[in-house]
């Protein structure tokens, strides 16, 4: 037993949860970071429009995405707030949800759907990760195990926001990368330099998501955060995303890529509009896709239930991450999670509707220190 006494020898030194070079490396990371996104963000307006902006935290794509020429941007949580601030969230624990391969390890162990996990093609070689001794060259591998008919997804276990996936399926004897044919030679040039990616299994996405756009795997990304006064996680928003053909085979919705994004009624499961950047940097909604004409404004996404159960599940068991970003395909037998995000970007829900509108969604970010209730953004 511990007595009062023994304390007094036993001195417990309580360090903060970041140092100041930890935070100040964090700092220089997310101001390259906004950098970059404004350049290559570069949205034709007024300059006066860029300085109020930048003024209030925010960059050209976001500032035309949430109409802040029209809407209080005290509302929304800004760029400098969620690449200065968000990433110190989940801080040290960003790496047990964004790590790709160790997420679904646990998630699977969990009992939790999934792709399957075929593979870490690293350095040349493809490596089994059920233990077995079988290394291969990637082209060797694939012939062996990728069928005629089937296919596979080739993406890095660290990446975000669609980068680097390849999408490799086999016709016959012929291999497709993303849908265009491609020689062994050619396929083999293209695996050999990877490094730290996974292959898994193709998911085939619900026929009502196939009909909106078939192009690409249209994907539902959910916000989880914790509820500090009753501990436990709610969904504080909810967004469907389909693909186009100006952003091939992924179904990405930033930086003008050509995807929609429509929100979900985390209720009912029933989109809205999507909402997209056209060529010239102007946000559009569409009822109907614009591309295939199938409606997404009213269309109900399969097995919404099951998924808002399994996701509060999931989040339940990270309690060291309390705010993710959730990527999932809803197929024909329920939703598979693919990869969690933190912390996550928010343009795909801002754009529907303001994340500090909520005063449970507020409380959260003012909690963390993401958004200081001493220092509200301004009106501008």
């Amino acid at each position: 037993m511990i007595t009062a006494e023994a304390s007094t020898t036993y001195r417990i030194t309580l360090r903060p949860p970041q140092s100041r070079l930890r935070r100040a490396v964090t700092w220089a990371f997310g101001a390259a970071a906004l950098v970059r996104r404004e350049r290559r963000g570069h949205c034709p307006k007024p300059l006066r429009q860029h300085l109020r902006g930048w003024r209030l935290g925010f960059f050209g794509p976001s500032y035309t995405l949430y109409d802040l020429e029209r809407n209080d941007p005290r509302e929304y949580l800004s760029d400098y707030e969620v690449l200065i601030r968000f990433p110190f969230v989940n801080d040290p624990f960003n790496a047990n949800v964004r790590n790709k391969l160790a997420l679904a390890r646990v998630l699977s162990l969990s009992g939790f759907r999934t792709p399957r996990l075929f593979g870490l093609l690293d350095r040349g070689r493809v490596r089994a990760l059920d233990g077995a001794a079988d290394a291969a060259a990637p082209l060797e591998w694939l012939e062996r195990h990728l069928a005629p008919g089937g296919r596979l997804v080739v993406k890095p276990a660290a990446e975000g926001q669609g980068r680097g996936i390849l999408f490799v399926a086999r016709d016959g004897e012929e291999f497709l990368v993303n849908g265009v044919p491609a020689s062994r030679e050619a396929l083999g040039a293209l695996l050999e330099p990877l490094r730290a990616y996974l292959i898994t299994e193709f998911m085939d996405q619900a026929a009502y998501a196939a009909a909106v756009y078939p192009g690409a795997t249209n994907t539902v990304r959910v916000l989880t955060l914790w509820d500090l006064e009753r501990g436990r996680p709610f969904i504080a928003t909810a967004a469907h995303r389909f693909g186009s053909p100006r952003g091939g085979p992924v179904d990405n919705f930033h930086s003008g890529r050509g995807g929609l994004s429509a929100s979900i009624d985390i209720e009912t499961g029933v989109l809205g509009p999507g909402a997209a950047l056209d060529a010239g940097w102007r946000l559009v909604w569409h009822a109907r896709h614009p591309d295939t004409g199938a409606a997404i404004a009213g269309v109900r996404v399969e097995h919404w239930s099951e998924t808002v159960a399994m996701l509060l599940a999931i989040a339940a068991r990270f309690p060291e991450a309390p705010a993710v970003g959730w990527d999932l395909v809803v197929t024909r037998e329920g939703p598979c999670v693919l990869e969690g995000n933190s912390p996550p970007q928010v343009a795909v829900w801002q754009v529907h509707r303001p994340l500090l509108r909520d005063p449970r969604t507020r409380r959260f970010y003012e909690a963390y220190g993401v958004r200081r209730r001493s220092d509200p953004t301004p009106r501008g």
